[in-house]
């Protein structure tokens, strides 16, 4: 079994070449040998087509290249990020600001995102060990009274807020790593179907 990546075109023009490299000659193919190879196309590309796989696995959401999970379960962020990595993803990483508005319109509850200070306070980093001042991309909730998050409140956990969540007004905060929230889970998005050689 050998993946073909891509849209069912794609895997079907990758087949075709594969099948016509493989009975080509270097001379020519001779007619019976092309009948079969067409044959065999044909029957290849009906397998495609009755096999071709949706972008993302049932209960993820496509978006840009990605496919994003939305619990409906509370969990501490460390427990969060381990339910991620069970689904072969990680915490979410936002990048770009088209990804925090679509994250945005897809909840109304505060959700953990991929972001900590855990190991230097004030320094973050997503999970994937980039920091905010390497993605120059920040959302953190600005207050009126000047009082802006992230804040390191130390008024539940005397440990601070090392830990973020995104709100439902197209903000972070930084909060208790303890605390309980729906979390997202991001990964990439590849379109994959099997074949038998």
């Amino acid at each position: 079994m050998a993946p073909v990546y891509g849209n069912s075109e794609f895997a079907k023009n990758k087949l075709s070449s594969h099948i016509m490299v493989s009975f080509r000659t270097e001379t020519e193919i001779d007619v019976g040998k092309h009948h079969r190879v067409e044959e065999h196309l044909a029957s290849s590309t009906d397998y495609i087509r009755s096999h071709s796989s949706e972008p993302c696995e049932d209960g993820w959401t496509a978006h840009d290249g990605n496919c994003y999970f939305f619990s409906s379960e509370m969990q501490t962020w460390f427990v969060s990020c381990l339910s991620c990595g069970a689904l072969d993803a990680h915490l979410v990483i936002i990048e770009t600001e088209k990804e925090q508005v679509f994250l945005r319109s897809q909840i109304k509850v505060y959700h953990w995102i991929g972001l900590n200070d855990l190991d230097t306070e004030g320094r973050w980093v997503w999970v994937s060990n980039q920091t905010l001042e390497e993605t120059g991309l920040q959302f953190w909730l600005k207050r009126e009274s000047g009082q802006n998050e992230p804040d390191n409140w130390k008024g539940e956990d005397s440990s601070g807020e090392n830990c973020a969540i995104t709100r439902i007004l197209d903000h972070w905060s930084d909060v208790p790593c303890k605390r309980n929230f729906n979390f997202i889970c991001e990964k990439k998005q590849i379109s994959t179907f099997m074949h038998d050689d």
